[in-house]
């Protein structure tokens, strides 16, 4: 993956970032949203979480210009808002993870 111009336009916005990421429930929501735009109720189900939590955790992601939204009828769909992002996520989780299954899935099943 080669990047023509950076994804954040100074240090403190990528230290923002990097702390946004730190959280594992935004990393997983981020790593959902890689397979295609969700309604808060989807993310919540997946990830075995109340719809505020998820929505709180969305409006930091929508607020650092890491996601965004639209409306599809009732429901607002939420998506990766750039494809460079897009990008650094998949690489992120391909090299990163041992499995395709997040870390907080993962302590789910095990009962921890």
């Amino acid at each position: 993956m080669q990047l023509t111009e950076p994804i954040f336009d100074n240090i403190n916005d990528l230290a923002g970032f990097l702390r946004l990421i730190g959280n594992p429930l935004r990393l997983e929501i981020l790593f959902d949203l890689l397979k295609g735009p969700c309604c808060v109720c989807e993310l919540a189900e997946k990830l075995e979480q109340r719809q505020p939590c998820i929505s709180q955790h969305l409006m930091l992601l929508r607020k650092m210009g890491l996601v965004d939204s639209h409306h599809d009828g009732w429901k607002r769909s939420y998506y990766i808002s750039s494809e460079k992002l897009k990008h650094c996520l998949e690489y992120m989780q391909a090299s990163w993870l041992s499995t395709n299954n997040t870390v907080i899935s993962s302590k789910r099943k095990n009962g921890n």
